[in-house]
């Protein structure tokens, strides 16, 4: 490989690495990043509330005791960490490095659901967590009179 094409590339990661160490990164990107980042997650209405499927198979026992879901405003928060695995540069003679990155997600909600679930379960990498719908308000509701 030509050499001056090896020493741009050095020169590029190390303008990232330096980025990355910036207060612009910190307080800027990286929240971004964190918000959108973490695992996939699927939302299904069922009659009686919504069924939530979260893509977990990455995730070793012992950090899923630090998950977390919180429900706000027809919006569903997740949170907690996971092993994740970021490949190097060829260039910088490096493979790869495992560590544990937290995320949090939100996600929005097709109605209104109760705050706590009503299960939770875990099967072949999926955590399922169902939440019950949130009973509809009397005010809101047409009903017929009779006069």
């Amino acid at each position: 490989m030509n050499p001056a094409w090896i020493s741009m590339m050095k020169e590029f990661e190390q303008m990232v690495k330096n980025f990355e160490k910036s207060e612009l990164h910190h307080q800027v990107v990286k929240p971004l990043v964190d918000m959108w980042s973490g695992p996939r997650v699927d939302v299904q209405d069922t009659h009686n509330g919504i069924k939530v499927l979260i893509e977990a198979e990455d995730v070793p026992a012992y950090l899923r005791k630090k998950w977390a879901v919180k429900v706000m405003d027809q919006q569903l928060f997740i949170r907690g960490e996971r092993k994740e695995e970021t490949l190097l540069s060829h260039y910088s003679g490096q493979g790869s490095k495992k560590q544990v990155q937290s995320f949090t997600r939100v996600i929005p909600l097709p109605f209104e659901v109760k705050a706590k679930p009503s299960s939770v379960q875990y099967d072949n990498g999926v955590v399922i967590v169902r939440f019950d719908r949130k009973a509809s308000h009397r005010g809101d509701r047409w009903h017929s009179i009779w006069f």
